[in-house]
C-alpha cells in the first residue's frame, strides 16, 4: 500500500539498513537501555519528538517541563508508538517510522493530516510497574 511505498522510499533515501516488520512498522534501536521492558498496564514516563518524514517536527515533549506519562494498554496513544514503547528497556532510545495505520490513519489530529506517516524519536525514561 502507499503507507508501506513511502516509508521504503524513506529507507532507500536515508540509507537505513532496517526493514518494516509484518505490520510495517520500522523499528530501530539507537541507543540500549540497562533496564527492564515495559508490559501492558505499566505506566511509563517518556520523552518522544514527532516528525513528518520530510524532516518537520510537529511535536515534541522535549519543550515541556517533563517527559510524558502514560498507562500501556489503555489507549492514551496511537498503537505504532504503544508498540514500540513495548520493545524498549528503561534508558533505551530508539526511532520509529509508524505507517499511517498505526498512527491516525484516516483522522486528523491537528496538526497532523489524515494518512500521515510519522517518524518518532523515542526515549523510555522510567517505568512504574502496576
Amino acid at each position: 500500500n502507499n503507507a508501506n511505498q513511502e516509508i521504503l522510499s524513506y529507507l532507500i533515501e536515508n540509507n537505513i539498513d532496517v526493514k518494516p516488520n509484518s505490520s510495517g512498522l520500522v523499528y530501530i534501536l539507537v541507543d540500549e537501555g540497562e533496564g527492564d521492558t515495559p508490559q501492558l498496564g505499566d505506566k511509563v514516563a517518556f520523552h518522544y519528538k514527532g516528525y513528518y518524514l520530510n524532516g518537520e517536527v510537529f511535536d515534541s515533549s522535549y519543550d515541556k517541563s517533563r517527559p510524558l506519562i502514560v498507562q500501556l494498554g489503555e489507549n492514551h496513544m496511537i498503537k505504532g508508538l504503544e508498540y514500540s514503547l513495548l520493545k524498549m528497556d528503561k534508558g533505551s532510545k530508539a526511532k520509529v517510522i509508524i505507517p499511517f495505520y498505526m498512527a491516525y490513519d484516516n483522522m486528523e489530529n491537528a496538526p497532523v493530516p489524515a494518512y500521515s506517516n510519522l517518524l518518532f524519536e523515542l526515549e523510555l525514561i522510567d517505568i512504574d510497574r502496576k
